[in-house]
């Protein structure tokens, strides 16, 4: 089984494409963002802006990319649970089907002896 299936049933049902590029592009700004702050920040150092001010910059800057990934986060679980869900009443139909026909089989063989 590759990285990029997971097993649902048993069956290995590969990650949406979509899921997968939006996981790519956090792990590059998580690898990227710190850098850019500390350039930021040296820059503006060294252009004389105050260090309060530079604190509080980059405080805001993290804290929007926090809470930017944290609602990217609650919104990507939702899609799996709806996901799950719909495949959970799936499943449950087709067991509700298989007992159905359980009891017809059942009956058949009550009927021909």
């Amino acid at each position: 089984m590759k990285m990029n299936e997971v097993i649902f049933l048993k069956v290995a049902k590969k990650i949406p494409q979509d899921i997968k590029d939006q996981v790519r592009w956090w792990d590059v700004l998580a690898k990227l963002l710190p850098l850019i702050f500390v350039v930021l920040g040296a820059t503006g150092y060294l252009m004389g802006v105050e260090l309060k001010v530079l604190l509080g910059i980059i405080l805001a800057m993290c804290a929007g990319t926090a809470i930017t990934w944290w609602f990217w986060t609650i919104h990507t679980i939702a899609r799996m649970s709806d996901k799950i869900r719909s495949a959970e009443t799936g499943v449950q139909q087709v067991l509700s089907d298989i007992q159905i026909i359980k009891e017809l089989v059942k009956e058949i063989r009550k009927s021909s002896n």
